[in-house]
């Protein structure tokens, strides 16, 4: 027994030795890691602000063709120059459904501009937009810039997009596409976008925002972490900071401008705030603390068991829809 026991001593020596190499060899490397992760922050500073459309060339010749939007029950499509930064915004018109407006009627009950989460595009909206105009509202869907078919180079998380949209709502009020109250829903970014717009533009009287962010330094660090495993977990507060100041150089905007926590303070806008308890990308919490920052002009419903990608599906869609109609037909039609 003693002579079989024996040979096996070394190679267990050797079997320590190697793993021990190996533990040492992990840890210089993931402090290695850790040291270059919190030293670049270039290549962080640019996923922050890069979407869709980021060094890409958009071609009005490649939009939809009108058989297309037909198909869709789009009524009109435009574009509309907007900046600086110079973007075109591609934008679909949808015009109240035959039957949904009292005899007589020379406009709609309102319009309702539909925007888009990050990456998203106008496209996830035409079902929201059909539902609107079978109950007599005008839809104007919009590709956010750098997003769709929209051009642009960076996404500022609200900051010149709200900008672009009042001049989109100049434009549309010029041909007359815009003569009747506005309100405005979106998920996600857009909803955050809303939200700064209604702050900047007093001609937007509803806003129904879902699953959205309170603000832009708010929402960056949790997504760092979650969507770069291991690095992002190594990164200090202060280098994911660095990097959200480094965003703001790249696509030219204060980050600390992109708050709808700040910007639902200085509006009067009804805001309607839809978050479903089960997000796991942008917590609830955003919109209690928003809730809690302007409870005279904002209301909150939460979601249980709504996820950040379920909450406009089948099976929350219609209390979302139900919650949004109410809400514009309570504010934009005012007894």
């Amino acid at each position: 027994m003693t002579a079989d026991a024996t040979p096996t001593k070394p190679r267990r020596r050797r079997l320590r030795r190697v793993l021990l190499i190996l533990a040492v060899a992990t840890a210089l490397l993931l402090a290695a890691l850790a040291v270059l992760a919190n030293l670049q922050t270039d290549p962080l500073a640019q996923s922050l602000v890069w979407v869709t459309n980021t060094n890409r060339v958009i071609n009005p010749a490649d939009d939809p063709s009108s058989s297309t939007l037909k198909a869709q029950s789009v009524d009109q499509a435009l574009r509309v120059d907007v900046g600086p930064p110079a973007a075109s915004l591609s934008v679909w018109i949808m015009e109240p459904r035959e039957g949904s407006l009292p005899t007589g009627a020379k406009h709609p009950r309102g319009c309702i501009v539909l925007l888009h989460g990050i990456n998203a595009d106008k496209a996830s909206n035409v079902g929201v937009g059909q539902r609107f105009t079978e109950l007599g509202y005008r839809a104007i869907l919009v590709d956010l810039r750098a997003h769709g078919r929209s051009s642009g180079q960076w996404c500022t998380f609200g900051v010149r997009e709200k900008q672009d949209l009042t001049q989109l709502l100049d434009a549309l009020s010029a041909t007359g596409l815009v003569n009747a109250p506005v309100g405005v829903m979106s998920p996600s970014l857009g909803g955050a976008v809303a939200i700064q717009w209604a702050a900047l533009d007093p001609r937007i009287k509803a806003v129904v925002a879902i699953d959205t962010f309170s603000s832009y330094r708010a929402i960056v660090p949790g997504y760092v972490r979650k969507y770069l495993p291991v690095v992002g977990w190594m990164m200090l507060h202060s280098t994911i900071e660095r990097a959200i100041d480094r965003a703001g150089q790249v696509a030219d905007f204060n980050p600390d401008d992109a708050s709808p926590i700040d910007a639902i303070q200085k509006t009067k806008c009804p805001v309607l705030l839809i978050h479903g308890l089960a997000d796991r990308h942008i917590a609830f919490m955003h919109s209690v603390d928003m809730n809690n920052a302007a409870p005279d002009h904002t209301k909150l419903e939460l979601i249980p068991g709504a996820e950040h990608n379920t909450v406009m599906g089948q099976a929350h869609y219609p209390a979302v829809m139900a919650s949004a109609e109410a809400w514009f037909g309570e504010h934009l039609h005012p007894q």
